[in-house]
């Protein structure tokens, strides 16, 4: 944990004197990511959050370069590297979704939540058009029958916003 007169962080998350939460969700999930990782944990805690951690960890070079960074409560080092790929807006809406994601228990919320972010980073890996990683990512996300539907049918949307009913 490290901590300053201003804010204090453990893992990926931090809080500040203001009451603001930062990371709660991608702390979540990588705790449990590494506690199956390491303990080889069948818990099923936060699973969402841990396939979604899975996902972001690819961003990094390597397993060790995310989990250094972790035990080093450095989300700033989290940030900057997703910033490789993505957006300073994206990194925060993904964030928002992991947190959603750690402190909601609506099942379907949290499927349909999940897959559209699972699907989001899937688009900003492809971006890089670096092929290794963009290899990585389908792997992990053809593992998921939902989700391998939905790439390979990209025609196809999970959720429609703009569905109007008749009163």
């Amino acid at each position: 944990m490290t901590s300053s007169i201003d804010k204090y962080n453990y893992g990926f998350q931090v809080y500040t004197k203001f009451n603001k939460t930062l990371g709660i969700g991608i702390n979540e999930g990588y705790t449990e990511l590494l506690n199956h990782r390491i303990f080889n944990s069948k818990s099923i805690a936060y699973y969402h959050n841990v396939q979604i951690a899975r996902l972001i960890e690819t961003f990094f070079e390597s397993e060790n370069e995310m989990e250094s960074a972790y035990f080093h409560s450095d989300i700033e080092t989290l940030f900057q590297v997703f910033c490789k790929y993505g957006t300073k807006e994206e990194f925060f809406e993904i964030m928002n979704n992991l947190n959603n994601l750690a402190m909601t228990s609506i099942p379907i919320y949290n499927l349909a939540t999940s897959i559209k972010t699972q699907l989001k980073l899937y688009n900003i890996i492809k971006r890089s058009k670096d092929k290794n990683k963009i290899q990585k990512f389908e792997n992990i996300l053809n593992k998921n029958p939902l989700i391998k539907f939905l790439i390979s049918h990209p025609n196809i949307k999970l959720i429609n916003r703009n569905v109007k009913t008749k009163r």
